[in-house]
């Protein structure tokens, strides 16, 4: 009996020092997973050309996933995603070209929730020589953003008007300037829509081409004129706003956008880009080609059921009933469709919809081959180039191209069906 008396005190002396033990074990447990969330860099300044990369370190909770927004002196943004490991680190590599903008650049870091978790900065400087004498620098020559002129692959094209919350706090997804659009047949879960844009370049240039790009809530398969850009970057999130350097996929005249955007949580969809183009003039000697062609308008009054085209038909009729003519690089003869290559110019420059573009009937007249002497070993002056590209001219008997005519230049399209007809014009020549 006096033993088991004595184990009962013993007891009763121990218990508040294990309750004191487990009480810490569950506060330390509690820390490591609302521990602070800290971001900063391996330096404070970074000199381009010299510096590679910025290496961004985030510590936080364990095993946990957070979005990194990078914002540039110039307004834009690179989106990363990182999961911290088992002890709740993680770290980003940020690569500086030489033609970074210079300045303070911010660092933002999301949770799962769109909270800013953590903030910081670096600076960034960047030895941008002016071009060398005599030699034309980069100019603004080209913006095109999402709105109604790019089609989508089902249903019309329409605009979307809501306002995301943080990180966006805004009506454009991120994307300043830019219109959101979606297709009218809805949300359709996990089936993605495409989208295509055409746009102009005037020719005889060198194109630097930035584009920004988000979607809510997910994009794939970024295509310029058929080459591959990107997919976006998993796990997809209306909140990651995404910046890419196009300038190696565009080329003079038309040019061609298109991506895949698909909704997944059913609560609104939406996509938003703009491509922003600078050009210089270059030398050299560029063979041309000529599609000549006529078109016509089927002009339909609105009703109960559709809306009617009376404003496509004032906006082409200067162009119905004449013989007109674009000119493409290398042998539009191998192009195969050649009727869709002139709808897809008309649409680029005029600001067509894909439904205007029905009531559109292309009839191909001749191909034809021409030389351009303006680009015969010299530029053309840029304010001649804006002139020569802001309007379409009538077919010309001569083959040399005159004033009015407009130098718009396609991709080499190849096709096997169409060499027939090229040898054909070829000997009709000789």
């Amino acid at each position: 009996m006096q033993k088991i008396y004595i184990i009962w005190v013993i007891s009763l002396l121990l218990l508040p020092i294990l309750v004191m033990n487990v009480h810490a074990i569950e506060t330390d447990q509690q820390r490591a997973e609302n521990r602070p969330v800290k971001i900063g860099t391996d330096k404070e300044i970074y000199t381009c050309g010299k510096d590679e990369k910025v290496v961004v370190s985030i510590s936080g909770n364990p095993n946990t996933t957070y979005t990194l927004v990078v914002t540039k002196p110039d307004n834009t943004t690179l989106t990363y995603t990182v999961t911290t490991n088992g002890s709740g680190s993680a770290s980003v590599s940020i690569p500086l070209s030489a033609s970074e903008p210079s300045g303070a650049w911010a660092l933002a870091l999301y949770d799962a929730n769109k909270r800013v978790v953590a903030e910081g900065k670096f600076l960034v400087k960047c030895d941008n020589k002016p071009p060398p004498a005599g030699e034309p620098p980069m100019n603004p020559c080209l913006t095109v953003v999402s709105d109604t002129s790019t089609f989508v692959d089902r249903g019309n094209t329409v605009l979307i008007n809501f306002t995301w919350p943080t990180p966006i706090n805004g009506n454009d997804l991120g994307v300043a300037g830019a219109k959101t659009i979606w297709s009218s047949n809805g949300m359709d879960t996990n089936n993605p829509y495409t989208f295509t844009r055409h746009f102009l370049l005037p020719s005889g240039n060198m194109y630097n081409g930035t584009l920004t790009i988000n979607v809510d809530d997910q994009w794939m398969d970024l295509k310029i004129n058929g080459n591959f850009v990107a997919s976006e970057p998993a796990p997809a999130g209306w909140g990651n706003v995404h910046t890419y350097d196009v300038s190696a996929y565009l080329q003079p005249g038309l040019n061609t956008l298109e991506v895949k955007a698909v909704d997944i949580a059913q609560v609104v969809a939406a996509l938003a880009y703009k491509l922003e183009v600078k050009c210089k003039p270059v030398q050299g000697s560029t063979h041309w080609d000529k599609i000549i062609f006529t078109i016509d308008v089927k002009e339909v009054q609105p009703s109960t059921t559709q809306p009617g085209n009376v404003e496509l038909v004032k906006k082409l009729r200067p162009l119905m009933g004449k013989t007109l003519d674009i000119k493409v690089r290398d042998e539009p003869s191998e192009v195969v469709a050649l009727e869709d290559t002139v709808k897809a110019f008309l649409a680029a420059k005029y600001s067509l919809s894909k439904q205007d573009l029905d009531y559109i009937t292309v009839r191909i007249v001749e191909v034809e081959y021409a030389i351009d002497p303006n680009m015969h070993g010299k530029p053309i002056p840029m304010d001649k180039q804006k002139e020569e590209e802001a309007s379409m001219g009538k077919k010309s008997t001569n083959t040399t191209p005159s004033s009015n005519e407009i130098y718009y230049v396609l991709p080499p399209l190849l096709g096997i069906a169409g060499l027939g007809a090229f040898f054909a014009i070829r000997h009709r020549k000789v």
